[in-house]
């Protein structure tokens, strides 16, 4: 006896409460995950960003020191990393919310002072940079002058 096009369509009508709860169940733990997972990408995120503001102005400084052939400051005091003596507006940038210390390198005051000379070579620095959960060490080589990162 043939099935009617009417009766077919009565029992696949909407899902079962059991498929719905399941389906819900499976919601909530995705983005329970990802829930979790979002504070730890935000902190990397913060400090890639100051670790990236702090190479560049590094590599600048660099730069500068080889092109212009005299000594190039840069100066980190607090949350303010800046060359010496500036030559536009990103000479001088931020670094966030996150924790600057300095662990080695010549100081002025409470500032850190990493020098870089006409031959390429710097001063040498080590410089801590941390978040509530994580942190980086970076380190401006004295023989080469450029910027290292190390997990913490």
């Amino acid at each position: 006896m043939p099935i009617s096009r009417s009766r077919l369509i009565e029992e696949e009508l909407g899902a079962s409460l059991v498929e719905v709860l399941i389906a819900i169940a499976i919601s909530g733990l995705l983005l329970g995950a990802i829930g979790m997972a979002v504070p730890r990408f935000m902190i990397d995120a913060s400090l890639s960003t100051a670790e990236g503001r702090i190479r560049a102005i590094a590599h600048r400084g660099r730069m500068r020191a080889l092109a212009e052939q005299r000594p190039i400051r840069l100066t980190i005091s607090g949350e303010r990393i800046g060359l010496s003596p500036p030559l536009n507006k990103d000479d001088a940038v931020g670094t966030g919310r996150t924790d600057i210390t300095i662990v080695s390198g010549l100081r002025e005051g409470s500032a850190a002072v990493v020098v870089f000379r006409p031959d390429g070579s710097s001063s040498g620095a080590q410089i801590d940079l941390k978040d509530p959960r994580a942190a980086r060490r970076l380190e401006i080589d004295w023989a080469t002058g450029r910027v290292l990162s190390h997990a913490r």
